[in-house]
Formats: structure tokens, sequence, C-alpha cells
């Protein structure tokens, strides 16, 4: 269906995760942040489609659909606005206001007049306090395709070095009313006017709220203008790719060749390997369940791996490191040092990080971090050390002492020992102190 069936930000995200589970499902198709695109077409009641056109991180879909209805919704208010002010016709006419800023403080104005060039104004009937942060991105976007940097207008004037009666002088130049306002842009002549040319479609367009068109999605969830939304005329057959002959022949052979379906992949994950659903239908939908089953068929710990590859992951991610870009080879690497005792599974975190910041191999980041595993018996060491330094701690609280004293005695051995070792020490030692106390007594 090509009806708005997907009715929120989340959903879309889940729509977009489920087709990409299959895909990658085929075994056909690369991995990896870049190797698959999502085309996102939104709308809103009394909005229109528009198309947000190349998302590929799927984690930001939800905003990109929220930014995109928070924008139409202003469009749509600032249409109703100018048709309460009574605007229903613009003409824009563009006029040279270079005299007014002649000797204006603006560096943006003295260096376009510095270069032989000009300040082109327009008025924009009924836009005032519709510009800033609503209509006045909009104009500049479709400026900046005559190649100009930007554009003024008067809902951001007095400012930008262009004093108050610089926007008065400029504000009876060009003749403007009470809810009018006006756009300038400070450039070569024929480079300004063109940028008028490219605005003044958008201002008619105001009145009727959005228009249809492609946007390019930004890394912070926005989107920018790209090009107007193509229409019938632009669909024609692909040129490129013979036509394919469906018959039921085919489609049989392709029932009996399907893939297993990524509902069927999380349910026997968690069902073969011990871990809960929720993890590993995560595992399926971030396309890790491959990488997964390889690394915990060989360390014997998959909840392990699980954490790891959903939760750390996601954590060195957000600390913005390249940890995705480390080679699968290096992580199951990582993995095997754990299983040999090179190091304890707390120090995994820190690894990683040292992997992805240094481009290093796992037994490379764990020297560079002081890591090498220690055996029970320099557990035992420092295990009593700890319990000696807390004296009053252990007299006050006995066995309860062994949630503070873990703590600390983990933090010397930073990441050296397994924590299951050093809780059973220590439960060991904390027992024989107190022993050895009441005999005492």
């Amino acid at each position: 269906s090509t009806t708005p069936d997907i009715a929120s930000p989340e959903e879309a995200m889940k729509v977009a995760a489920a087709i990409g589970s299959w895909l990658r499902a085929t075994r056909r198709v690369l991995r990896g942040l870049g190797t698959i695109r999502e085309d996102l077409n939104v709308s809103i009641r009394e909005g229109a489609r528009v198309e947000v056109k190349g998302v590929q991180d799927l984690r930001l879909m939800p905003v990109y659909v929220e930014r995109e209805v928070e924008r139409q919704v202003r469009l749509v208010e600032a249409a109703k606005e100018l048709g309460r002010r009574g605007v229903t016709r613009i003409d824009l006419e563009v006029r040279d206001v270079s005299a007014a800023l002649a000797g204006s403080a603006s560096k943006v104005v003295g260096s376009a007049l510095a270069a032989g060039g000009k300040v082109l104004g327009a008025r924009l009937p009924g836009f005032r306090g519709l510009l800033k942060g609503n209509l006045g991105p909009e104009l500049a976007a479709h400026a900046r395709v005559a190649g100009v940097e930007g554009i003024l207008h008067s809902d951001e004037l007095p400012g930008y070095g262009i004093s108050a009666e610089e926007v008065a002088s400029l504000s009876t130049a060009l003749g403007l009313a009470e809810h009018d306002a006006f756009v300038l842009v400070a450039e070569e002549e024929g480079k300004a006017r063109h940028a008028f040319e490219e605005m003044a479609p958008r201002v008619i367009a105001a009145l009727a709220g959005v228009p249809e068109e492609t946007r390019d999605p930004r890394p912070d969830g926005t989107s920018a203008y790209s090009r107007p939304l193509p229409g019938k005329a632009r669909m024609y057959p692909e040129t490129d790719v013979p036509p394919i002959r469906v018959t039921d022949a085919w489609l049989g052979r392709l029932r009996t060749a399907l893939p297993e379906p990524p509902e069927a992949r999380a349910a026997r994950l968690a069902q073969a390997y011990g871990i809960h659903e929720q993890p590993a239908r995560q595992l399926v939908q971030e396309a890790s369940d491959d990488v997964f089953e390889a690394i915990a068929k060989e360390s014997g710990d998959p909840t392990l791996v699980a954490s790891v590859l959903l939760y750390v992951f996601a954590e060195v991610r957000r600390e913005g490191l390249p940890v995705d870009a480390i080679p699968e080879d290096r992580v199951r690497e990582l993995f095997s040092l754990v299983k040999a005792g090179a190091f304890a599974k707390e120090a995994v975190p820190d690894v990683l990080r040292e992997m992805a910041r240094r481009d290093s191999r796992a037994g490379d980041a764990a020297k560079a971090l002081g890591l090498a595993g220690a055996g029970r018996e320099d557990v035992e060491r420092i295990v009593d050390e700890v319990i000696a330094a807390s004296g009053d701690l252990v007299a006050e609280r006995g066995e309860g002492a062994v949630a503070p004293l873990m703590g600390k005695a983990m933090a010397k051995l930073r990441g050296r020992a397994d924590g299951k070792l050093v809780n059973e020490v220590l439960r060991e030692r904390l027992r024989a102190r107190l022993a050895a106390g009441k005999m005492g007594g």
C-alpha cells in the first residue's frame, strides 16, 4: 500500500527495521551504516507530502519524522495567519536598497558593497513575525540554490550590524505597511537577483502552507531543502534493468528457498543460547545476530556477548568513538581473551574503547591499559588488603559489608579478575576474618 498507514514516528522506525531485517535475512545484502537507506514520506492534515530522502541511521528516523511534522505545523499556521491578515497575492518587487545601507556597520553588507555588489531587497506583505525560525530558513534554503551564503530579513533586525535607523530607512524604501516584512540579499548583483528568482516561488507557496518537496537529512535529525518533489512526468520505466517475468513456477521455487524469518530467528537464538527474547529480537533488528551466534559458540557466555554487542557498543558509540568500525575478527579476539582469562569481563568496555580509539587489536589494547589477568593468589592478596583497611566497616556490618568491600576490591583490581572469582574469595576471607574475631573474643 502507498497510503499513509504508518501513524507514528516510532512505527516508522519499526517498519524500516522490519524491512531491513528481511533484507539481511537473505544474506545477499551488505551490512552497516550507509549500505541501505530509507526515503521517508511525511504528511500531516492540511500539510503536503514531503520526502526526506536517504535516511541511513534508523535510530534517527523518529527524530526526522517529528522534526518534519513540527516544520509542517509551523508552515500551516503561518499560512493561516497570512489569510487572517488578508494576504491573497504576492508580487515580489525587487529593489536596489544599497544607498540605505551605504554607511552600515554590517560586515555582510560592507563586504558585498566593497566588492562592487549590491544590496537588493523586497517587501513581503503580511510576513512580519512569520520569518524567524519559520519562513525565514525556508527562503534562505532556496536562496542558497543561487550560490549566495544567506539572506537577511526584518524579523532578525536590528542586528548583524544593521541599526534601527537603517531598518526604518529600509522599511520606507520598500514601502512597508503594518504587518509587512522584508528580505535582503547582499551579493554580486546577478547572483543576488538569481537568489530572489529562486525565493519567489517559495514566497508564493507560503500562502498555501506546505509545498511538496524533497529534503536532505542532516546528522542532527533536521532536514534541508533539496528540490521540488518530482511529478508524474518524472515517472518512467527503468531502462537499465530488463523486465522480469513472474511465473507460478518461479514463485514456487522462491517459496522453498525463503530465508529464516526474522521473528523465527530471534526466537531460535533466545532458546538455543538461553538469552531473553527482547535482546534476541534486538540482535536481529540491528543485524548483529550472525556475529552474536559465531562468538556465543566460541566464548560459551552468550549473555555477555549479547550485552556487549547491544549495550556496551551503544555506550561507546554515544561517546563518539568509532566502535562500529572495529572488524569482526577483532571483536571475536576480544571475547577469546576474556575466555582465556587474559582480563576480566568487567574490563571489556575499557578495552573496547581503547580498540576504537587506537584502531588496535584487543590484546594490544589490554596491554596499553595495563591489564593482565590476576590469579587467585593476587585476588586473595588484594581482598585481604581491602578487608584489613576496612576494619570498622567489617566490625559494624559483618557479612553485610560484602557489597561495599566488593566495590573497593574491583576498583583495585581494575578489571584484571572476574567478578565472580572476586566475590567468592571475598566471602571466604570475610567469613574467616569474622570467625577469627569471634574466637579471639
